[in-house]
């Protein structure tokens, strides 16, 4: 191929993306809210929960939301500075089948600590290592 062919070619791929940027807009949505890294430990009934997902809701609801994992009684993640509310879920498998032949799930964390979650943490705009929530088994007594 020719050096005119590639240099056309050149030309044409940086007028593309040059009027690509011009129709969406340089500045076409709000800037991302700076975020802080979060982590820390999660127990369940005591000990290190094995496994589950850990997620930050605005207290305000007018945020957005914040999600990781937890292994081995351990997460991190990253979320925006403000008062959250903590909602920390972990299933198992039944070992049944539903209606529809897909494995059936229980929630081995009560409804305190997520669909109705009373747990509260305060993100500062630093980064926060030591992050720690105890959350009980609907079965726990509390």
């Amino acid at each position: 191929m020719s050096a005119q062919k590639i240099s056309l070619r050149l030309r044409l791929a940086c007028i593309s993306l040059a009027a690509s940027g011009w129709l969406t807009g340089c500045n076409s949505g709000p800037a991302m809210p700076t975020t802080y890294p979060v982590s820390g430990a999660v127990t369940l009934d005591g000990q290190p929960m094995p496994a589950g997902s850990i997620v930050f809701d605005s207290a305000d609801g007018k945020g957005q939301p914040a999600g990781g994992g937890i292994k081995d009684g351990a997460f991190s993640l990253k979320s925006s500075p403000g008062d959250k509310i903590v909602r920390i879920s972990a299933s198992r498998e039944t070992g049944d089948k539903d209606e529809y032949g897909s494995p059936v799930s229980v929630e081995l964390v009560g409804e305190a600590f997520n669909r109705n979650s009373t747990l509260k943490f305060t993100v500062k705009p630093e980064a926060t290592t030591d992050a720690k929530f105890e959350v009980q088994s609907p079965a726990a007594k509390k």
